[in-house]
């Protein structure tokens, strides 16, 4: 009888320890970056775009990178308080032999017209801090502080006759917008804990001048070290704009975020994004293919 009490004890502990790893496995993400340090925060887009109208094909190529450092002013269980600062941004468009350029970092050699509006536009980011109030889920509650430099760039472009830079400013730098691009780095986590294999889908709305875009997020935790955690992400884009019909469509590729288990920030991102489609635009026919990579560093100073 002892001895079956104690090989029922040894298949017990057994059991118990063969489950330890899948109960370890499992882990909680969600926006906890600490107060009092700064994270700095560097994304980098190149772009092509590729419109064909009337048997003509137009192609336009970014490249843009922004830094912004981010520091906790409050923190309470429901409601984090940060304040995010430019200290980074760069530039480079070019379609049908034009090219406008800006680099905070160095000055552009010999610059055109074209370059010198969008110093104008973007060298005021550089050093203007604003404010914002995110969710442990990743949601922008609300976003303050955007007058300032807002109106820094207006008295800036004082004296230019630059309408497209006017409506630039006025897509790029509202609260909506804003906020739309935070949680585009910050939505991303699960409303519960998940163990490797686990999926979740978060799906984002945003605006842009005229055009609207639906995003539908599929994550999966691919893997779990000490200290991050693996995710794979998959999406479905759907974009449409005022004064076209039909719409684009198109699913990023090889995605993967590297998430830091304590702060919930994904230290490195690597998205892939195509996008393709056709719509009609006063009675023509536009075929569009958008080629995106979107990499992503956040680490603390």
């Amino acid at each position: 009888m002892k001895k079956k009490k104690t090989l029922t004890g040894l298949l017990i502990a057994s059991g118990l320890l063969a489950g330890m790893p899948a109960l370890q496995a499992q882990v909680t993400l969600s926006f906890n970056p600490e107060t009092d340090v700064t994270y700095r925060y560097q994304t980098e887009v190149v772009q092509q775009i590729t419109q064909s109208l009337m048997g003509q094909t137009v192609t336009v190529e970014h490249t843009m990178r922004f830094g912004y450092d981010m520091v906790v002013k409050e923190k309470h269980p429901k409601q984090i308080n940060v304040e995010l600062t430019y200290h980074d941004v760069a530039i480079h468009m070019s379609s049908l032999g034009s090219t406008f350029r800006y680099d905070s970092r160095k000055p552009t050699e010999n610059p055109t017209p074209g370059d010198a509006t969008m110093e104008k536009i973007f060298a005021p980011l550089i050093g203007q801090p604003y404010h914002a109030a995110l969710s442990p889920d990743g949601s922008v509650v609300s976003v303050w502080g955007l007058e300032a430099i807002s109106g820094s760039i207006i008295k800036s472009l004082e004296g230019m006759n630059e309408p497209a830079a006017a409506e630039m400013l006025k897509n790029i730098l509202h609260d909506k917008a804003i906020k739309n691009a935070l949680e585009q780095s910050f939505k991303i986590y699960p409303d519960k804990a998940i163990q490797p294999g686990d999926t979740w889908t978060i799906v984002q709305a945003t605006d842009a001048g005229n055009v609207h875009t639906t995003m539908e997020n599929t994550y999966r935790l691919q893997s779990v070290t000490a200290d991050m955690a693996m995710v794979s992400v998959s999406s479905l884009l759907r974009a449409s704009a005022e004064g076209m019909t039909g719409s684009l469509e198109g699913t990023t590729q090889n995605g993967r975020l590297e998430i830091d288990l304590k702060t919930g920030l994904p230290r490195r991102s690597d998205i892939i994004q195509h996008i393709t489609g056709t719509g009609t635009v006063q009675g023509m026919d536009v075929a569009m293919k958008i080629v995106s990579t979107i990499k992503t560093e956040i680490h603390a100073q």
